[in-house]
């Protein structure tokens, strides 16, 4: 009688099959991309400097009164400067100040400091009209 022998490479191409180890492999890769992708989004937060949006006085106002409201919209971890007075922010990012104008005040400078240092500077030109 013939022996029988065991062919220890089988004859048909090995299918695709998967395993435990596929899913946990994919499950850390996951896991690690997303972490690398959330760490990416906190460093480019904290380096940029923060928004800022002036929603009042308009461009060009004219001011007939000695004292004008200002507000607008900026980061909530920011702080705001205007005309380097300290304005209190909200936890949304709304800010609201007054400041007080004089005869010859053409600008009024609105600065957004974030925790990183960085600062958004939007200047606001106006016209005084105070009656005398």
């Amino acid at each position: 009688p013939r022996g029988l022998s065991i062919n220890p490479k089988p004859d048909v191409g090995g299918k695709f099959a998967w395993t435990p180890k596929y899913t946990f492999l994919v499950g850390i890769l996951t896991t690690v991309l997303a972490l690398f992708g959330y760490l990416g989004f906190q460093f480019i937060k904290f380096n940029s400097p923060p928004a800022l949006e002036v929603t009042r006085p308009p461009e060009s106002f004219v001011a007939t009164s000695n004292k004008i409201d200002i507000s607008g919209k900026t980061d909530s971890d920011a702080t705001i400067k205007i005309n380097n007075q300290l304005v209190l922010v909200d936890e949304d990012g709304v800010f609201n100040g007054q400041v007080e104008i004089f005869e010859g005040t053409e600008e009024i400078v609105i600065t957004a400091t974030n925790r990183s240092k960085k600062e958004t500077t939007i200047v606001r030109k106006i016209v005084p009209e105070l009656s005398k």
